[in-house]
């Protein structure tokens, strides 16, 4: 199943107590709102904005795993399980 996100690159932008997660072109992708002391708002919308860069190597490790180590059946069965939850599977 191929993905139906929105492409990245996404960036986190600090707003007046949220900060938005915007692609370069297109609507906000997510909203997060200050909970915590400190910029702990923040630092969750910088993680949601590297989603896509974060799936993308993982795809590319996942091709690059496949077949090289012999103990390789939990690594992989993993991989494709945080790829399909990224895809709402």
């Amino acid at each position: 199943m191929s993905a139906k996100f929105t492409p990245g690159p996404w960036v986190a932008e600090r707003r007046n107590g949220y900060h938005d997660v915007v692609p370069e072109e297109g609507d906000v992708v997510a909203r997060v709102h200050d909970v915590m002391d400190g910029d702990g708002g923040f630092s969750n919308a910088a993680l949601i904005a590297a989603a896509p860069d974060l799936y993308a190597v993982l795809l590319e490790h996942l091709a690059w795993y496949q077949g090289r180590y012999v103990d390789e059946e939990d690594i992989v069965r993993r991989t494709r399980a945080a790829l399909a939850k990224a895809r709402g599977e």
